[in-house]
């Protein structure tokens, strides 16, 4: 291992953590958010035009299952868009701990100068930050780069190389055991942070309940295609609406890897487990911000996110980099949910954490509905061709529709028309390359290939 020399971090700040933390509004700012009453539109909309579709007619279980779903699923949403609007985040506390960012980089040689600008001119503390960049044995030229950046930015940066390619988790763990800072913070090489990302995202951990932080995610290269375009609306869906929504309640169960912070005591409690952990007698080496984030929970520790606290990454752009990404997330997906609710199950706690154990059930619920709907109803398309046929088409479709007008309202884009017909088609995409990968990811949990490399 090849190590250039740390820059040796502040004392730890001491600060009143006895002050109140408001991560929710008060229900009464429901009653004036337009959103909310446009929701109670739409969910009569989910209701009853399916309903009146069916009504008075004998039509197959698999139909009616369908229309069930929707329904459960109407109600779903309604619960997240509640929490959603009820999210908040103390952007008005100083709070200044030392922390240490975490880089790993593998064959980003294109990309990981940006990356590292960007960090280096964060506008934090320069004496409370160290910078810890870790090169898993690449094989192109990034090396020579980050020596550069070394020389460049003279005493900012600590550069790590492993000997050979041993992983993203090890790269991790390495920079973690060579840090010293009070807050951890993951940074992906493929990611460009705004200034006060790291200024806002430790904010949050002045409540001494708060174990792990995500921060906002945005698509780097939304513009380039298609297929990005689209992916750049799920981000923006996934982030601003999903992690704000489960935030409210403290149970953000991924801290997404190309930005995210955690309490240093509670994941050095299981680093060693985390880099080697193993599932169905394999090495896991995807999944690491997703397992990281369950390290936190399973301590009994709150998760939640910061939409003041902005990055920048590289996205999928082709439907063929998007399907081998969203396989990655699904194995990780099944592998992290199974295993905590293991945990809550025989540690006894989802008794304490009902609302989580609420959140997953419902959610995992509504997906494995999801599927199942899918996938039988082109079978039944397959092998059949009679009105149930078309009633399945007609079904999908307007799901599409509806989830595209679902995304659409959380794009902030002038250009209205552009937002909704890029959220309908990453609607489409969700519904079918979407569904393919979580197939592939569910029979292939063991197999450990990144995909994208």
């Amino acid at each position: 291992m090849i190590v250039i020399p740390t820059t040796t971090l502040a004392p730890v700040e001491v600060v009143d953590k006895t002050q109140q933390i408001r991560w929710r509004k008060p229900l009464k700012s429901l009653l004036t958010n337009w959103k909310f009453l446009m929701l109670i539109v739409s969910i009569q909309l989910v209701f009853r035009v399916p309903g009146r579709i069916l009504a008075g007619r004998a039509v197959p279980a698999l139909v009616w299952f369908s229309f069930s779903y929707f329904v459960i699923v109407s109600l779903r949403v309604m619960y997240q868009l509640i929490t959603y609007l009820l999210y908040d985040y103390p952007t008005d506390i100083d709070y200044k701990p030392t922390i240490s960012v975490i880089i790993p980089v593998y064959n980003e040689e294109a990309f990981v100068e940006k990356c590292i600008d960007s960090v280096v001119n964060s506008d934090y503390p320069k004496e409370k930050m160290e910078i810890m960049v870790i090169d898993d044995g690449s094989t192109d030229n990034t090396w020579s780069v980050l020596v550069g950046l070394a020389a460049k930015y003279m005493d900012r940066i600590t550069l790590l190389q492993n000997p050979q390619n041993m992983g993203k988790r090890a790269a991790m763990a390495n920079g973690i055991r060579n840090s010293t800072g009070e807050i951890i913070i993951t940074v992906d090489s493929d990611t460009v942070v705004s200034p006060n990302a790291f200024s806002e995202i430790v904010k949050g951990f002045v409540d001494p309940k708060t174990g792990a932080i995500s921060g906002k995610i945005t698509a780097w290269n939304n513009g380039d295609t298609l297929v990005s375009k689209a992916v750049a609306i799920r981000y923006l869906v996934a982030f601003d609406f999903t992690r704000a929504s489960e935030s409210a309640n403290g149970i953000v169960q991924c801290c997404s890897g190309p930005l995210s912070a955690y309490r240093r005591e509670i994941i050095m409690r299981e680093l060693d487990y985390w880099e080697h952990q193993t599932f169905l007698g394999a090495k896991c080496t995807n999944g690491d911000d997703r397992a990281l984030t369950a390290i936190v929970m399973r301590q009994g520790y709150d998760v939640h996110y910061a939409r003041s606290a902005v990055a920048r990454t590289i996205v999928p752009d082709s439907p063929q980099s998007l399907y081998h990404t969203l396989t990655r997330w699904d194995r990780s997906y099944l592998r992290e949910t199974y295993l905590l609710a293991k945990f809550l199950i025989k540690s006894g706690d989802f008794k304490r954490r009902k609302i989580l154990v609420f959140d997953m059930v419902t959610a995992n619920f509504l997906l494995f509905g999801f599927y199942v709907s899918i996938s039988t109803g082109l079978i039944w398309l397959i092998f059949r061709h009679d009105i149930y046929s078309l009633m399945f088409l007609g079904l999908l479709a307007y799901s599409i529709i509806i989830m595209g007008i679902y995304y659409a309202q959380f794009q902030k884009e002038e250009d209205s028309k552009a937002a909704m017909k890029y959220s309908i088609i990453y609607s489409f995409l969700h519904m079918t390359i979407g569904v393919a990968a979580m197939v592939r990811a569910a029979f292939t949990l063991k197999e450990n290939k990144w995909l994208t490399r």
